[in-house]
């Protein structure tokens, strides 16, 4: 069974339903439940990685910075050696290409910096 900050994760889809359709006001909630303080990821964090790489592709560059925060917060949680890195190594890849285009497209500075963040997690958890 899947566990977030709070518990049981069966909330979890519904939330990414909500976070597809408006990331920036719903990044804080995912975070409060998908990666606690920014430095805590559950369970529940790794399996989403699928469906944030499927939002992140099809999405606009400006959501798109919200969900590649979100993905690259929690892959800076990842321990070396997760079995999550083998199951969600295309979701990683895909992650990790996503930001490196959207790096090239991104004017604001704070915004560039946190997706910056984010590669390095994917880069550093990818093996690349």
């Amino acid at each position: 069974m899947l566990s977030d900050a709070c518990g049981s994760a069966e909330h979890i889809p519904a939330l990414l339903d909500r976070f597809r359709d408006d990331p920036s006001g719903v990044w804080p909630e995912l975070m409060d439940h998908l990666c606690l303080q920014l430095d805590q990821a559950f369970s529940a964090s790794y399996a989403t990685l699928p469906r944030l790489a499927e939002l992140a592709s099809g999405c606009a560059p400006d959501d798109r910075v919200w969900i590649l925060q979100a993905a690259g917060a929690i892959m800076a949680c990842a321990h070396t050696g997760d079995d999550m890195f083998q199951t969600s190594a295309d979701s990683i890849a895909d992650l990790h290409r996503l930001t490196d285009q959207c790096l090239g497209e991104i004017r604001d500075p704070e915004s560039y910096v946190h997706l910056l963040q984010a590669l390095l997690s994917f880069w550093h958890t990818a093996g690349a």
